[in-house]
């Protein structure tokens, strides 16, 4: 839906999905990442942009060291 929405340049309705998809608990992958991101860019919305970059990393630095963990 996001690959739809951003290829009709329906950039709101890109941010509306996203937002759905990560309330219910999806993990995105980062080609959908890039669209969220590339979206919140056409509607001028950086801070936004910036909170989705910042809590992207804090997921990764989380499953980063979990597998670490696992791994010992």
């Amino acid at each position: 839906m996001v690959d739809l929405f951003s290829r009709n340049r329906k950039h709101s309705s890109v941010i509306e999905v996203f937002d759905k998809m990560r309330k219910a608990g999806y993990f995105l992958d980062s080609n959908v990442i890039a669209l969220v991101l590339n979206a919140y860019r056409k509607l001028q919305e950086f801070d936004k942009a910036n909170d989705v970059c910042i809590s992207r990393c804090m997921m990764k630095g989380v499953f980063s060291l979990m597998k670490f963990i696992l791994r010992r």
